[in-house]
């Protein structure tokens, strides 16, 4: 339960504080359907390039278990992730 919490950011997704979560979370376009690390995701898809990157920084931070100087790993897979499937 605890590393479940771990994955939410109290603030919220961009434009839909009410959804916690940094690694799922319907689709804001998408009704339902699940997006993965959708703070990132719907970002780069609306090409919102300043806030994927925030997005990237914070689902990191999310990810990670340790303290924030462990957060630059995650960050650098996250990234690399998304280079493959974006770019």
């Amino acid at each position: 339960m605890e590393s479940e919490r771990r994955l939410t950011n109290p603030e919220g997704l961009p434009g839909r504080p009410w959804f916690k979560h940094e690694i799922y979370a319907p689709g804001q376009y998408t009704g339902y359907e699940a997006k993965t690390i959708p703070g990132v995701r719907e970002a780069l898809e609306l090409k919102r390039w300043k806030e994927a990157e925030e997005q990237v920084g914070i689902a990191a931070k999310r990810s990670s278990r340790k303290s924030r100087s462990s957060t630059k790993p995650a960050a650098k897979t996250i990234r690399a992730s998304l280079k493959a499937t974006f770019f």
